[in-house]
């Protein structure tokens, strides 16, 4: 692409909409162009815009109102625009009717020399269609963008949870204690999930790990299965009992680095973080993080604030995917759930994914399908070795082969 060339962008409320052509080309400059009362961003979006495209691309951006929804309006204004810029690539994809037509008709008058027009799949990155075709193929791939680029350019806040969105997996032996703790609970989940509702306090003692557990005698029945599944496979042993009035009092050591103790506070931990690796070992996505606390207006404020928290968020290429990870049954209630936080967080080419450890029913099979949510489910079943490839395989594109 000629870098001496001026992009003109559609301005569209989808933020792929109007970064697609950025991450295909290479241009001097950007301006974006709305009709009052139509497409018109708000100073947020706009102010969001900007920083985020001078920021990724280091070049100037810049909005152009037009007063009227008319192809008289739009043509003024364009050929004053290429006046003043010599040379422009207009982008049509996801433009008015009105801003097409007025693109053509300049195309037409200025000849190829000045103006040239184009198309792409926002989800894709493919193109779809270029005047003048210059005769040259060029892989149809956009470039990628990390959870947190992605968050910038929709101006979203990232809220501090205190806990890391990213883990190195391979510091402190934590993968491999995750590893351990999924073969040996994975096969009993709603029990793990019983283990875990439990009170639980962690701490160094003798350079040993000591979880200590308060509990009523009919909770320490339904956790015994656990209690002996983890001894079984050596991450539990001197487990000791004893009573204080109606309450028992469990102390125990994990064979696990004291790093490694969130694993076992809350039960969707051992889910989310195993989902974790396989998106990030599966080879289909650019970034991976998990546990992301979000605002839901974008704009952090004293006191009460709406915030959602979602299990995992993935980008592949370009494209962000929202997942909730269910240690339960699925149902259509949760599929909508994701769908709203996933168009609401990443527009409409972000993608909705739910992973289940549970077989889900075929109504809910079904209704995935229709709302277009991935659904991943049984994975209970599947051994931490084939998660990766079991991901890989739900998530590639129907038709094609893994490989793409």
């Amino acid at each position: 692409m000629d870098t001496a060339r001026t992009l003109v962008e559609f301005y569209d409320h989808d933020p792929l909409e109007n970064i697609v052509s950025l991450l295909r080309g290479t241009y001097r400059k950007v301006v974006f162009v709305y009709f009052a009362r139509a497409n018109e961003p708000d100073p947020q979006e706009r102010r969001a815009l900007t920083r985020w495209v001078e920021k990724r691309f280091d070049i100037p951006c810049r909005f152009l109102g037009l007063p009227e929804h008319c192809i008289s309006c739009a043509l003024e204004h364009f050929h004053a625009l290429l006046k003043e810029e010599g040379s422009c690539d207009f982008d049509i994809t996801g433009g008015s009717s009105v801003f097409i037509a007025a693109a053509g008709m300049l195309l037409a008058h200025y000849g190829a020399e000045r103006m040239r027009l184009h198309e792409y799949d926002p989800a894709s990155g493919a193109c779809l269609y270029r005047h003048p075709d210059e005769g040259t193929e060029r892989a149809d791939v956009a470039g990628t963008l990390a959870v947190t680029e992605f968050l910038k350019l929709r101006d979203i806040a990232l809220l501090d949870g205190g806990t890391p969105i990213r883990y190195d997996l391979d510091a402190h032996g934590l993968g491999r204690d995750l590893t351990r703790l999924w073969e040996s609970v994975r096969g009993n989940l709603r029990a793990w999930n019983a283990f875990c509702n439990t009170a639980s306090e962690f701490y160094r003692e003798n350079g040993r790990v000591v979880m200590e557990k308060e509990m009523t005698e009919g909770q320490y029945r339904g956790c015994q299965m656990i209690f002996r599944l983890l001894e079984k496979s050596g991450l539990l042993h001197s487990l000791q009992e004893s009573r204080e009035h109606d309450r028992m009092r469990i102390t125990a050591c994990l064979e696990i680095a004291y790093t490694s103790a969130f694993l076992y506070e809350k039960a969707g931990n051992l889910l989310e973080l195993m989902m974790y690796r396989a998106a990030r070992d599966c080879g289909l996505f650019a970034d991976c993080c998990t546990g992301v606390k979000l605002d839901w207006n974008g704009r952090p404020q004293r006191g009460s604030n709406p915030n959602n928290e979602i299990d995992l968020v993935l980008t592949r290429g370009h494209v962000p995917c929202f997942v909730s990870c269910k240690n339960t049954n699925v149902t259509k209630e949760y599929l909508y759930e994701i769908m709203t936080m996933t168009r609401h967080f990443g527009g409409i080419h972000a993608v909705p994914m739910v992973f289940s450890t549970m077989r889900a029913e075929d109504a809910v099979r079904a209704r995935a399908a229709e709302m277009g949510v991935v659904l991943m489910d049984s994975i209970g079943k599947i051994p931490a070795a084939r998660l990766a490839g079991c991901l890989r395989e739900t998530c590639a594109p129907r038709g094609r082969s893994n490989g793409t």
